[in-house]
C-alpha cells in the first residue's frame, strides 16, 4: 500500500515538474520564433535604419529569454510547504515583472518602428507584436497566479526585503 502512495506521489511531482519545465520551454520557443521573425523582417526591410532598430529590440528580447525562463521555473517550482509557510518567491517575481516591463518597452519600440515603414513591413510588424502581447500576457497571468499566494511567515519575508 504504502509502495503505491509513493509512486503516486512521484507520478504527481513528475507530472508538475514537467509543466514547469512545459512554461519555460514555451517562452523559450516564443522568443526564439520572435526573435527569428525579427531578424527576417529586419533582413528584408529596406531602410537599412528601422532594419537595424528592429534587430536591436530582437536582440534584447533574446537577451532576457533564459533569465526569465528560469524565474519561469523557480517561481513555478517552489514548494507547496514553502509557499505556505514563506510565501512566493518574490525575487524571481520581481525578475518577471522586469522581463514584462522589457517586453512591453520592446512592444512600443515596434510600434513606434512599424508607423514609419511600408504597409508589407508593418503588417509583418503587427503579427510580431500580437505575438510579443500575448507572451507578456503569459508571463504576467504567471506572476498574478504567484504573487500573493497566501503564507503564513509571508508577512514578516516582506518585512525584511
Amino acid at each position: 500500500m504504502r509502495k503505491a502512495s509513493s509512486t503516486e506521489e512521484e507520478s504527481d511531482a513528475n507530472k508538475d515538474d514537467e509543466e514547469e519545465d512545459e512554461d519555460a520551454s514555451e517562452h523559450r520557443s516564443a522568443v526564439a520564433d520572435f526573435v527569428q521573425s525579427l531578424h527576417e523582417i529586419a533582413s528584408t526591410t529596406p531602410n537599412r535604419g528601422i532594419g537595424e532598430e528592429v534587430s536591436a529590440v530582437a536582440k534584447e528580447q533574446n537577451d532576457i529569454k533564459d533569465e526569465t525562463a528560469k524565474a519561469i521555473d523557480s517561481v513555478k517550482s517552489r514548494g507547496t510547504i514553502v509557499t505556505l509557510l514563506i510565501g512566493a518567491n518574490l525575487e524571481n517575481i520581481a525578475e518577471l515583472k522586469n522581463s514584462i516591463a522589457a517586453t512591453e518597452n520592446h512592444i512600443n519600440q515596434l510600434t513606434g518602428i512599424k508607423a514609419r515603414t511600408s504597409p508589407e513591413v508593418a503588417a509583418a510588424l503587427d503579427k510580431e507584436i500580437s505575438a510579443l502581447a500575448a507572451e507578456k500576457d503569459r508571463l504576467t497571468n504567471i506572476v498574478v497566479e504567484n504573487e500573493n499566494k497566501v503564507s503564513i511567515l509571508g508577512w514578516l519575508v516582506r518585512l525584511f526585503q
